[in-house]
């Protein structure tokens, strides 16, 4: 795959999320959504992934391809430790200027992206683990935006990205990750 706005080939696409059924659809699981958007889309031009499944991740490929999509299975704020597991045992296959990290970004209205090289929000658990285990922030990332509240609105950052997205955001969702998918990154 290649990441079109810096003309760089990625090898490993890490999609954030937290684990388990009482996260399924939460803004804080963009990265997931997104991970799951590329597989289905690739589905239908006939490219069939196959599930890994480790203690620490699942691990997504496909014969054709030459990337790898990562979902950790740890909580999002122990994330670092599954990627720097994958790295550990796929050095050879993966360095970390080839990775991709995709996760939501609360600094950014819904709707919004942002595809960067080290810059991160100024304030993501599962971003902060990764940087931490890796000892590095030399790598892509695409800032996906989740927030829709108004102004006036006060509820708590960490209620907020907890929250599960309604009808409304998730078409708006699934039209960003389409613009994403369609303009940003190459086959």
């Amino acid at each position: 795959m290649r990441l079109n706005k810096f003309n760089q080939v990625i090898k490993l696409i890490i999609a954030l999320g937290n684990t388990g059924k009482d996260y399924v659809l939460t803004r804080h699981n963009t990265g997931f959504l997104f991970g799951d958007f590329i597989r289905t889309e690739l589905n239908k031009k006939s490219f069939h992934f196959i599930r890994e499944t480790n203690k620490l991740y699942d691990i997504y490929s496909a014969n054709d391809l030459d990337f790898k999509i990562l979902q950790p299975n740890t909580m999002m704020n122990l994330s670092g430790r599954a990627v720097k597991k994958y790295i550990q045992n796929h050095s050879s296959q993966c360095g970390i200027s080839s990775m991709l990290l995709v996760h939501d970004d609360l600094d950014l209205k819904l709707g919004e992206y942002k595809i960067q090289y080290k810059t991160a929000p100024k304030n993501h658990n599962g971003v902060t683990s990764l940087e931490s285990e890796l000892n590095s922030t030399d790598f892509y990332r695409i800032r996906i935006g989740i927030d829709s509240r108004p102004i006036e609105y006060k509820i708590d950052g960490i209620d907020y990205v907890l929250g599960r997205f309604s009808q409304d955001e998730k078409t708006i969702l699934n039209d960003v990750f389409n613009k994403i998918f369609q303009t940003e990154l190459s086959i």
